[in-house]
């Protein structure tokens, strides 16, 4: 990882009321189940506090007829935190889990929602920004009521996990989901390369090469900040390889000034500052 500083995730998530601690930025890719993250609530489909031990009654519906909610695990979220801002985050422990709810548990307030997995409980958030550019969380501004629960969790080998609402209503949580915490990417930016000098107006390509040394497949998520402009990078990375991810921000400046950018992947950022020159040719 490199050693570039940046504000650590509590910063970054501080004004919708995250705390995170910066780590690797990535989702854990889904093409092995054929899901796209995104699935109608009756199909198959953070932070947090410590987990404790699941000593509550029983609910009142039972497993075998509790809705599924559409999970996606990741071990990096990103989002739009404003209409000109972008924003990434790695989670205090091993993964993100994100979950939508089942139109049968709509109701009440998100952070009061539970997430079980064996005898472990988590406390939901909400997802946060006013729009997801997260791979499988779709989210977007004005959505009503918001759907989508953000939880900080542990890697694991357990595939029971339940979500349950305070009156006690569950919604189930695919297997299948689920053994993604068993098999976590480990994302590492390797480089990040850049022009020696650009043109005005002229896009500035960005190529940040990606390695990835955990056990599953990964998506690295980077965002780039041009001003009042943003950008994203994201690539796909099986386990034991390196990717390389490219953005093209605009050089708006005049020749003889210099573009910069701000360059974000969770845990590190990086200032990148490019000389324009003249489109004129030297005699």
């Amino acid at each position: 990882m490199p050693s570039d500083s940046q504000p650590t995730r509590r910063s970054l998530l501080a004004s919708v009321g995250v705390s995170t601690t910066p780590f690797l930025a990535g989702c854990v890719d889904d093409a092995r189940t054929g899901s796209n993250g995104s699935t109608a609530d009756d199909a198959p489909q953070t932070p947090s506090q410590s987990p404790t031990t699941d000593t509550r009654t029983t609910p009142t519906t039972t497993q075998t007829d509790a809705p599924f909610a559409d999970a996606h695990v990741s071990t990096a979220i990103r989002w739009v935190d404003s209409p000109d801002a972008i924003r990434v985050a790695t989670p205090d422990r091993d993964a993100f889990l994100s979950v939508r709810l089942p139109v049968s548990l709509l109701g009440p307030a998100l952070d009061r929602f539970e997430l079980r997995v064996g005898d472990d409980s988590y406390t939901a958030m909400e997802f946060p920004g006013i729009g997801s550019e997260t791979p499988g969380v779709a989210l977007r501004r004005g959505d009503e009521p918001p759907r989508w629960l953000l939880f900080d969790v542990r890697a694991t080998t357990v595939t029971d996990a339940r979500l349950v609402a305070p009156d006690g209503r569950r919604a189930r949580l695919s297997p299948r989901r689920l053994d993604r915490l068993d098999e976590l990417p480990a994302l590492r930016v390797e480089s990040v390369q850049v022009p020696d000098e650009i043109t005005p107006d002229t896009g500035c390509q960005v190529t940040v090469r990606v390695h990835n040394a955990g056990d599953g497949p990964g998506t690295w998520l980077g965002g780039i900040q041009n001003g009042g402009v943003y950008d994203t990078l994201t690539v796909t990375v099986p386990p034991g390889e390196t990717r390389t991810a490219t953005a093209w921000p605009t050089a708006f400046g005049q020749a003889g000034s210099s573009l910069r950018v701000s360059l974000s992947w969770g845990r590190a950022s990086r200032l990148i500052e490019v000389p324009i020159t003249s489109h004129d040719t030297p005699a």
